[in-house]
């Protein structure tokens, strides 16, 4: 965490109104693998590509033919129809995991990325709640191949949603040069060239706030909070057995650790994730005591 907390420390010192600006003649020069659960034809998807592009790297997209939201880290089983769109830019008839794999093992099979980006979502993935995310699910598919990898999200306003989320929108160019220089600084404070941008094992998940670039207060490196901010609430229709769903957004934790409290104060959040659900030591060894008389199938109890 000390490395994170040294790399915010320098990003927040970035003008963050100038942070989409041209590319810097120190600027590194990467390729991105470039993929979302939104997909292909999202708005999100291209700013992003236009903004690595326009920092001077190459970008090579493979991302799901449709909308694949909450798909999460899901493998299917296929078989996949996987399309060239163009220059540099495939779709696959699967999950944003299975776009990471497909991309890695056949698409740039001889041609390994230097990273991996999924996103900007349109929305938030934050707190707990980020478990169930395909924008975070090809993150983690890209680090369990020992791929660095990002996941990008950029929230809504919920005032705006008879409107089309449009500060979403304005923000997607924003998020992009945001992330152009969060790798410039990666890569500049590596102990040495032969690391990669991140730690082993180990992902960014990146939450960009809706707003226009002067009123973002900062970057905070943060932890997922362990209370969701979604709130989900179902009603029937007028079709027999057909339920609609809203969805509606509370902050309520208070830690100042958690990134759903930076981020309802205006803050650009990183939170360093390892993908491992296990629990921590705290809980583990009493559940662990508790369990220990459990009698064993087949055998007599003692």
């Amino acid at each position: 965490m000390e490395l994170l907390n040294r790399i915010v420390a320098v990003v927040s010192a970035i003008a963050i109104c100038t942070i989409a600006s041209a590319q810097s003649p120190d600027s590194v020069n990467l390729h991105i693998l470039l993929t979302n659960d939104d997909g292909y034809d999202a708005p999100g998807l291209m700013a992003m590509h236009d903004g690595l592009v326009k920092a001077g790297h190459r970008v090579t997209i493979v991302a799901p033919a449709e909308p694949q939201s909450g798909s999460s880290v899901r493998i299917s089983g296929g078989p996949f129809t996987v399309l060239e769109k163009g220059d540099d830019a495939w779709t696959v008839t699967g999950s944003p995991a299975d776009c990471v794999l497909i991309g890695l093992h056949h698409v740039l099979n001889d041609d390994r990325p230097d990273l991996v980006i999924s996103g900007p979502n349109f929305g938030t993935n934050l707190s707990v709640a980020s478990n169930s995310s395909g924008t975070l699910g090809a993150a983690v598919a890209a680090m369990t191949e020992g791929v660095p990898a990002f996941a990008v999200s950029v929230g809504i306003n919920m005032q705006e949603r008879s409107t089309g989320f449009q500060s979403t929108i304005n923000a997607f160019a924003e998020s992009a040069g945001f992330v152009s220089s969060l790798i410039d600084v990666l890569h500049d404070t590596r102990a040495n060239s032969e690391e990669q941008l991140l730690p082993e094992h180990t992902l960014l998940n990146i939450n960009y706030p809706a707003l226009a670039p002067a009123d973002i207060k900062g970057v905070r490196c943060t932890q997922l909070s362990r209370l969701s901010p979604y709130r989900w609430s179902y009603r029937e229709t007028s079709e027999p057995g057909v339920l609609a769903r809203r969805i509606a957004i509370e902050y309520t934790d208070t830690s100042e650790t958690a990134d759903t409290t930076w981020f309802a104060r205006g803050y650009i959040t990183l939170s360093p994730l390892d993908g491992d659900w296990s629990a921590d030591t705290e809980t583990l060894g009493p559940l662990r005591e508790r369990m220990a008389d459990l009698p064993v199938p087949g055998l007599p109890d003692q």
